[in-house]
């Protein structure tokens, strides 16, 4: 990661290419990508960055969620059959779909990669996945590509306010939010 970092760290389109290959592989291997988005957004700062880190970021996730759910789903589908809970689960992220894999996405508490195997073996609609997932990607992808500029300006001896604590914040409340809608969805598929 260290080198892949100083290689990405150098601003130009081989840098570029070199992040859309690190998302991919991140995804695909569920590794954490947040050290590339914050050298990138020291690289770019916050909006260009943006424009770089948003484009992989989906494609991988989708094409994680593509390929789990075409070659495990049925495998998956299977072990979960054998649980009246996990039907149910399943059945309220299929329902509840946009709000819980756009709250999912906000919270800081679930691992990004591993949400695009999970959630492929659920009932939600691919459409749902790319949709809820851009826009659920956006404020914790800010918030990395800030503090990546945050951090470059300090370097540079410029002064920020804490946008972070607002941040964390906001992810506390989403996780809460998606715990309590998939509960209450639970409640309502399982029978009395």
């Amino acid at each position: 990661m260290t080198h892949l970092l100083e290689l990405i760290s150098r601003p130009g389109w081989w840098s570029v290419g070199l992040a859309w290959v690190a998302y991919t592989a991140g995804a695909f291997a569920m590794l954490p990508v947040w050290p590339v988005t914050l050298a990138l957004g020291s690289i770019y700062g916050i909006w260009r960055g943006l424009l770089i880190v948003m484009p992989p970021s989906v494609a991988s996730a989708t094409a994680v969620f593509l390929v789990a759910r075409s070659l495990l789903r049925d495998w998956v589908r299977r072990r979960i059959a054998r649980s009246r809970r996990l039907v149910a689960i399943s059945r309220a992220v299929g329902q509840q779909g946009t709000w819980v894999v756009f709250l999912l996405r906000l919270s800081p508490v679930v691992p990004f990669n591993l949400l695009n195997y999970a959630l492929s073996v659920t009932e939600v609609r691919l459409s749902v996945f790319v949709v809820a997932t851009t826009i659920g990607m956006l404020p914790p992808t800010i918030l990395y590509l800030y503090i990546g500029s945050l951090g470059a300006s300090l370097a540079r001896g410029t002064e920020y306010t804490g946008w972070r604590a607002v941040a964390y914040v906001a992810g506390l409340i989403a996780t809460a939010a998606a715990v309590w809608l998939i509960g209450r969805a639970v409640k309502k598929t399982l029978p009395a």
